[in-house]
């Protein structure tokens, strides 16, 4: 089982189907949700104009242990996303969420899953990125072999894992956001990403800070 949180809209309409917000970090070992009342004004916003706001604890972020996280070695990102595909398709099945209109953001490795969920999934419309690890080889080799082993090692882990490797699989509506004095997400991943987007002829936005 997944720990989620629901924030629905105020309206009370039993007809309406909700545009789905997921804000997202989904790291190894990183919950970000717990038995506790979030007191976030935006997500209360969101909800008052309409919009079904749901947060995920994507199994190997649940806190539950190593076996757990295991799950995500070599694929970092691919078991993450199946269980947000798996959260959003419950919210439409039971809290009358639209399966068309399912948004998505986060930043650092939540900018990365916002990235592989337009790439490597058809389950989203929108996604804002920020900061994102677009290819585990640009990353620092303390975290990225802890649970990656090393490019030569795991090949095939770090290529279907690539957001840049799959740029022409882009779909719906991504924005890309980076700073350039980044110096732990470096920003070639960003000028890359956009790189293998412009050779496949995608549209997308940038915004640099």
């Amino acid at each position: 089982p997944l720990d989620i949180a629901v924030l629905s809209p105020t309206e009370h309409d039993h007809d309406a189907r909700w545009p789905i917000w997921i804000s997202t970090y989904s790291g190894p070992d990183a919950p970000s949700v717990s038995n506790s009342w979030s007191a976030s004004t935006w997500n209360q916003f969101l909800a008052q104009n309409g919009v079904l706001v749901l947060n995920v604890n994507v199994r190997t972020a649940s806190g539950k242990g190593q076996t757990i996280i295991d799950d995500c070695y070599k694929q970092l990102g691919l078991q993450e996303l199946a269980d947000l595909e798996d959260a959003v398709a419950w919210v439409c099945a039971n809290r009358q969420g639209d399966p068309a209109r399912v948004g998505i953001t986060g930043g650092s490795y939540g900018g990365f899953m916002s990235a592989l969920a337009m790439t490597h999934s058809d389950k989203f419309a929108l996604a804002v990125a920020a900061s994102g690890v677009y290819d585990w080889r640009m990353y620092d080799t303390i975290y990225t072999e802890r649970y990656m082993s090393t490019p030569a090692l795991n090949p095939d882990g770090y290529a279907k894992t690539s957001v840049i490797e799959h740029a022409a699989d882009l779909h719906g509506h991504l924005v890309i956001t980076h700073g350039e004095m980044d110096d732990n997400v470096h920003l070639q991943n960003a000028i890359q990403l956009i790189y293998a987007l412009e050779k496949a002829g995608k549209d997308f936005e940038f915004v640099l800070y």
